[in-house]
């Protein structure tokens, strides 16, 4: 009695611990298939907001030359 139940008991572990190991198995491989597939885009995103940023701290550091040399261009011309 006593060996039908450690092996009863031996299945049981088997099976769900393999039961799990393919859960995380299966978790893992779609988690890798995802970040392969949403890497290049998260990675152009954010290139992407990067060169937005900069074009726009360039921006405001050339505003005021820009605005200036325009002052200067039209004051020259009708003053």
């Amino acid at each position: 009695m006593a060996i039908r139940a450690i092996a009863a008991a031996t299945i049981v572990t088997v099976a769900v611990t393999t039961t799990v190991t393919t859960v995380i198995m299966v978790a893992t491989t779609t988690i890798v298939a995802v970040t392969i597939v949403a890497a290049p885009i998260v990675t152009i995103a954010v290139e992407r907001i990067v060169v937005i940023a900069a074009a726009h701290i360039a921006a405001i550091a050339v505003d005021p030359i820009v605005h200036i040399a325009a002052v200067a261009v039209v004051a020259a011309k009708f003053g």
